[in-house]
């Protein structure tokens, strides 16, 4: 066949198909913000984590399901749910705080003129870095003593692990309390955490701004003054103090041991009684040896990081 005969076929632009206005964009921005902020990831924790705390507080028993049925239905673990709502009461004691350190004058560190460089750094960046940390020393601490009060609910011959398969009969263990607690402490105690952990830390901040030092002219004496800011601040964060310590207390000793007595089954007719007394000795002393124990860790941890971040300061800005 001649080449002139040869017909070539030339490909036909297909029809574009129509696009929505929302995707017409070869980016979107908010796609972008949620990829590099890893916004996505910690709106999808967060659902999980409401999601969790909504089941348990409607009275259902989460810690009775394996961890590939809690991933299929998006719900958090005992520990990570307990965990995630400590760092919750953190930030939101952290987030205040630093908005009412805004209206407060701040006040220098006192050092002393003989000290080195690492001194005078360490000594800047101490009440820095406590800003920061003591927000969340608080649930940190109320996360290690409900591990420990696990433990009281449970009687010493009860079995220590138990079959999930099993749990159609509510036997007592001592891990299905561990996990119980956490998820209890996770679910009600988010609040009042939230309110003592903010206290505590406004309490810090407002009582060394309570008394300032005012000079009245050049040529008097100068003598301290009242903030009132400070004073009715520190009033005030004293007032939620006592509600959350009084809140916590009632879920501590009430409402947290009668929950995992009837999870635990005590209150059925054939059933031991449930061991009040073992759980309140348990929480009067395990409670203070938690609160001494974490102030010695933080201590050493604050006073740590202090000097890391003082000592690399300081090289820092001598190498330049």
């Amino acid at each position: 066949m001649p080449e002139d005969d040869v017909r070539r076929v030339e490909p036909q632009p297909q029809p574009t198909p129509p696009v929505d206005e929302a995707d017409a964009e070869p980016e979107s921005i908010w796609e972008f913000f949620q990829e590099t902020l890893g916004l996505k990831s910690k709106f999808k924790k967060l659902k999980s984590f409401l999601a969790t705390r909504q089941r348990m507080i409607k009275g259902e028993y989460l810690f009775d399901r394996t961890s590939d049925q809690l991933k299929k239905s998006e719900l958090m673990g005992p520990l990570t749910f307990n965990i995630y709502s400590s760092a919750i009461a953190g930030t939101i004691a952290l987030g205040v705080t630093k908005l009412l350190s805004i209206m407060l004058p701040s006040k220098e560190p006192s050092i002393p003129a003989t000290a080195d460089a690492v001194t005078k750094e360490f000594l800047t960046r101490l009440p820095q870095v406590d800003s920061f940390i003591r927000p969340f020393v608080t649930p940190a601490v109320f996360l290690v003593i409900a591990y420990c009060l696990s433990w009281g609910a449970i009687r010493g011959t009860e079995p220590q692990v138990i079959s999930i398969a099993q749990t159609s009969a509510p036997f007592p263990s001592r891990r299905r309390a561990r996990n119980a607690f956490l998820y209890f402490d996770g679910a009600y105690g988010l609040i009042p955490q939230a309110v003592i952990s903010l206290a505590v830390a406004t309490i810090v901040l407002a009582t060394p701004q309570i008394l300032e030092l005012r000079p009245q002219s050049a040529t008097t004496v100068p003598e301290f003054a009242i903030n009132d800011f400070a004073r009715w601040l520190g009033v005030i964060s004293l007032g939620l103090f006592l509600v959350g310590g009084i809140y916590h207390g009632y879920l501590t000793f009430y409402k947290f041991p009668k929950l995992l007595f009837q999870v635990n089954g005590y209150y059925r007719t054939e059933s031991p009684k449930p061991p009040w007394v073992k759980y309140i000795i348990t929480a009067l002393v395990m409670g203070p040896a938690v609160v001494f124990g974490t102030r010695f860790i933080y201590q050493s941890l604050l006073e740590g990081i202090a000097k890391t971040l003082a000592a690399l300061s300081v090289l820092f800005h001598g190498k330049l």
